[in-house]
């Protein structure tokens, strides 16, 4: 593992990018929600399904292979390049964090669902896995696990403008 940290979930998305990138959010069209991500290199939003600022488990992971949690309730691998700096940002609009990894190409699979209520809590939290496997070879775009609320179209949309 490389990180687990909370973050609070603000206008229904997740971003990851290259650190060192300016306008690193991505604007949407209505072809990334309905696949549930928007995409440019050294940028990726990933869609959330809930759009609320309670605690929200972030787990960083990298694997040698890309393996689908079985509670995942949505599921997204899209190539990600870690640029020569070593570093990555997971954000969201409130809050980010920059975390190292080896610089180099990576299928970078998204999961999502949501957890146990704990006592006290008023809302379901959700958990995030934000695994990042080594390749060598192209990385295609797939929804691995779609929910109701995605829709993709295939070929998906692989290009987005800075929000």
């Amino acid at each position: 593992m490389v990180s687990e940290f909370e973050m609070s979930i603000s206008y229904a998305f997740l971003s990851i990018f290259d650190a060192g990138m300016e306008y690193a959010f991505n604007d949407w069209t209505e072809q990334h929600t309905a696949q549930g991500f928007s995409w440019r290199p050294g940028s990726v939003s990933f869609r959330t399904m809930n759009d609320w600022g309670g605690r929200s488990v972030i787990n960083v992971l990298d694997d040698e292979k890309v393996a689908v949690d079985p509670d995942a309730q949505r599921a997204i691998v899209v190539p990600f390049l870690i640029g020569p700096a070593g570093t990555f940002t997971v954000a969201t609009i409130a809050s980010t964090r920059k975390l190292p990894l080896p610089s180099g190409n990576y299928a970078l699979l998204f999961e999502t669902g949501f957890g146990e209520k704990g006592e006290g809590d008023d809302e379901t939290p959700m958990w995030f896995k934000l695994t990042f496997v080594p390749s060598v070879t192209q990385v295609e775009p797939e929804i691995l696990v779609a929910d109701p609320e995605l829709s993709p179209k295939y070929p998906l949309l692989m290009t987005a403008e800075p929000a």
